[in-house]
């Protein structure tokens, strides 16, 4: 989420997750949260998570999606895992009985 900087882990203070912290700042995170275009026609709003499949494998999870009418097409929030290239092609959903091409944008859209 790119809030690494406001823990200081080097402060003997004990909290919960903690051991997760520590792990994530030694090894690095295993998932990162990007902006998602979705090709096609104006999507309706979800109110599941959408699995993102690339080479039918999932790699994250679309959480929001909507149609933007400023920036004229449809977009969505993910967290998808870091093995992804960011410039990947071949990603995609399926929701509302449809599949549709995905591509990762950085955030903010604008």
């Amino acid at each position: 989420m790119g809030l690494g900087k406001l823990v200081d882990l080097n402060r003997p203070i004990e909290f919960i997750g903690r051991p997760a912290l520590e792990r994530i700042q030694r090894d690095g995170p295993r998932r990162r949260r990007c902006g998602v275009f979705l090709e096609g026609p104006k999507i309706t709003p979800n109110q599941h998570p959408i699995p993102i499949r690339f080479d039918g494998e999932v790699v994250g999870l679309l959480s929001e999606v909507t149609h933007s009418p400023r920036l004229r097409r449809n977009i969505g929030l993910a967290l998808v895992s870091t093995s992804v290239p960011e410039a990947a092609s071949g990603l995609n959903v399926y929701y509302d009985d449809a599949e549709w091409p995905v591509s990762l944008a950085d955030l903010p859209f604008i």
